[in-house]
């Protein structure tokens, strides 16, 4: 925690939670006597998604999830993809199907999720399922939104009535943690960072989750005393991965921040593979 003559800024510290919930999927798996299947599919060479891939596969053999990767060359056709996910939905063994997102741009990313069961969409992002969480039926979640309404209640912040931010590079992204906020009883707005005045519209805000991808872009000069900082952005500088807050600037302004690593990531992760648990019932 720092500390300056205005305000005290709490950390989240994103792997002591992720790892509560890791133990009870472990404990739940080793009760059931059932160990689910996770697949996930890798088009390219992305190495920030190897590495995201790689983390998840750590974690899914730490709790006892079967985890199967798939490796397709960038070069393959959307049809051998297609054809993948077909034999996945089909799988018995496999509880969950990821495909490790962002996709080289020549594929059509909204058709390959779409061809995801909804009902084995660990991550969230099939139509039928944010359609069902708009309406607040029941729905899989998408883990990094879990992973944020997480971190708000960590934070201790009373937000109702207060100014919530969303700052994002698309309105997709963002849909999922609208609707969960919404079911709080708050009022976020959506700014995109294409926006021009994107910095002046964030100066007010009560609460920013940020999920834009640009390193330690958000500073103390463009927020308010006291703000609430959820940082979802990664980026990776010099080798190391840092978020689009800059915690060093902001010490003196923020009154609760997840860093990056160590806060919304691991929690994200955590919640992924509580979401293949879930569909193995």
């Amino acid at each position: 925690m720092f500390k300056s003559s205005n305000v005290y800024m709490k950390i989240l510290d994103g792997k002591i939670l992720a790892e509560k919930i890791l133990n009870e999927i472990k404990a739940s798996i080793i009760r059931a006597g059932r160990h689910p299947g996770l697949a996930v599919i890798l088009v390219g060479n992305d190495a920030a998604s190897e590495k995201y891939v790689k983390i998840k596969e750590k974690k899914a053999n730490e709790v006892g999830i079967n985890f199967h990767k798939y490796l397709l060359s960038a070069k393959t056709e959307e049809k051998n993809i297609l054809e993948m996910i077909d034999f996945l939905n089909k799988d018995e063994e496999t509880a969950g199907i990821i495909v490790q997102l962002p996709l080289p741009a020549k594929f059509d990313t909204d058709k390959i999720i779409a061809s995801i069961l909804p009902n084995k969409d660990v991550d969230g992002f099939h139509p039928e399922n944010l359609k069902n969480l708009e309406q607040g039926k029941p729905a899989i979640v998408s883990p990094v939104s879990q992973a944020v309404m997480a971190a708000l209640d960590e934070s201790g912040e009373k937000l109702t009535n207060k100014k919530i931010i969303i700052l994002a590079n698309s309105e997709i992204f963002a849909q999922p943690i609208i609707y969960l906020l919404k079911g709080k009883g708050l009022s976020p707005d959506l700014v995109l960072a294409k926006e021009n005045k994107w910095k002046e519209k964030i100066k007010t805000a009560d609460a920013i989750i940020t999920a834009i991808g640009q390193p330690k872009i958000i500073k103390k000069n463009l927020v308010k005393d006291g703000v609430v900082i959820i940082d979802i952005g990664t980026s990776f500088v010099h080798g190391q991965t840092v978020g689009d807050a800059d915690m060093k600037s902001l010490k003196d302004k923020a009154s609760f921040i997840t860093p990056t690593p160590g806060g919304i990531g691991p929690l994200t992760v955590a919640f992924l593979l509580r979401n293949v648990l879930a569909m193995n019932k």
